[in-house]
């Protein structure tokens, strides 16, 4: 899957070189699928609007058919025991036609999404070496800019993606059936042409 769209396992070589790396990135594969779905589902229970009403309401972040095509739009990076395999985290990357106001100097974009770490293993700073290495494949695949969704009400987020480059830029509607208030995603983007030195 992942040659098919000009990408190859080595493009993580240089992140999985990192030394005393807790975690291992590997790009996954539809025999991860069985992990992934319960993974993403129970970590996306959590405060925000979008997560309460997706728990409420028994609605699922994803499914086994989602993630298939989740696989098939781009690639899904797995953060992983160098140890085990176990997986505890993983993060969507893809390639998007560039966001009016985005910043970006090219036609497409590096993207990522569904950023997600089992909640067992929280607080460990895997989200930002998830993050991180969707970064360096947008590089890495010569992108000069990233964008990401994130849902307005998710504050936390918003701050946090602030404090590592990433800039509102705009806003999109979220009409979901399930919301039991006003919700939209609020567009944000990152230069890639430098090496943020907090990440590092």
């Amino acid at each position: 899957m992942t040659e098919l769209i000009g990408f190859s396992p080595s493009i993580l070589d240089r992140i999985n070189k990192e030394k005393d790396s807790p975690l291992r990135f590997r790009f996954a594969t539809e025999d991860d699928i069985g992990v992934l779905v319960p993974l993403v589902n129970g970590a996306y229970m959590y405060e925000n609007e979008g997560e309460k009403a997706f728990k409420q309401r028994e609605a699922l972040r994803t499914s086994n058919d989602a993630m298939k095509t989740t696989l098939n739009d781009g690639v899904v990076i797995v953060a992983t025991s160098p140890k085990t395999g176990e997986i505890f985290g993983c993060v969507q990357y893809k390639e998007i036609p560039a966001s009016v106001g985005s910043g970006s100097d090219q036609d497409i974009n590096a993207y990522f999404g569904m950023l997600t770490v089992d909640p067992t293993f929280q607080g460990r700073a895997y989200g930002l070496r998830l993050m991180k290495a969707a970064e360096e494949i947008g590089r890495a695949r010569g992108k000069s800019t990233i964008e990401i969704q994130v849902v307005n009400h998710s504050t936390h987020l918003l701050d946090l993606y602030g404090r590592f480059g990433y800039r509102e830029f705009g806003q999109t509607a979220w009409n979901a059936p399930f919301l039991t208030r006003p919700t939209h995603f609020l567009l944000m983007s990152k230069s890639l042409n430098h090496v943020d030195s907090k990440q590092n």
